[in-house]
């Protein structure tokens, strides 16, 4: 009797032992496997990515004078607002410079349409290795306006600057979806506008869109 409870002993530590050993293997493959693929995503490389604005939310101040000074409204686009492309290189594990340049299009009560593209910068610091990369950006550059209205078609040139963070979710070591969210300025002069005078609107956005990235590694 006393055989036979020793050897059930036995057998269940085995068992016990076997599977903590299992446990420990797999914890460890799972931990070589992240540190391959951030071995991979280390190494310096090419970065290209399209991106889309699915929410932004203006506090704008328009100053048409005489006629308007310093009023402000808030307006909220939701749906395909806007749209860019990217194109970079990751300097190292944590850096990555490139520039963006994009779109959008809406209609201000005055004019018939107003044309928005812009041309930026872009540098952006990742963090930590793996599959899930969180990152935060800044993109310094110019906008361009484009109206069509009863007054007539005019272009102009402003700043525009935006902040923001968010994670690259990488699906393979080379095909990423990124989310992302960013604080945005940009001055808008347009004119004549239907007050009769130049009109000037500065826009402090936030915004909330996606980009999916494609990344060319150098061995």
């Amino acid at each position: 009797m006393i055989d036979r409870t020793c050897s059930s002993v036995v057998g269940a530590s085995t068992i016990f032992g076997m599977k903590k050993i299992a446990l420990t293997l797999s914890i460890l493959a799972i931990f070589l496997g992240l540190s391959s693929e951030a071995n991979a995503q280390s190494t310096r490389g090419l970065w290209i990515s399209g991106g889309a604005e699915v929410l932004r939310v203006n506090r704008s101040t328009l100053n048409a004078p005489p006629v308007i000074r310093d009023t402000t409204f808030t307006t909220v686009y939701l749906g395909l607002t806007g749209g860019d492309v990217g194109i970079g290189y990751q300097l190292g594990q944590y850096v990555l410079l490139g520039g963006r340049f994009g779109a959008s299009l809406f209609a201000p009560e005055d004019a018939d349409a107003l044309f928005v593209g812009h041309l930026s910068a872009h540098i952006e610091v990742l963090f930590s290795a793996g599959k899930v990369r969180p990152f935060m950006f800044i993109d310094p550059g110019l906008m361009a306006t484009g109206q069509s209205s009863q007054f007539g078609s005019q272009n102009y040139v402003g700043f525009r600057g935006e902040i923001g963070g968010g994670a690259h979710l990488f699906l393979t070591d080379s095909f990423s979806i990124s989310p992302y969210g960013a604080f945005r300025y940009q001055d808008i002069t347009t004119g004549p506008s239907g007050f009769g005078t130049e009109t000037n609107q500065t826009d402090f956005s936030f915004v909330v869109g996606a980009m999916i990235s494609g990344w060319v590694w150098k061995k």
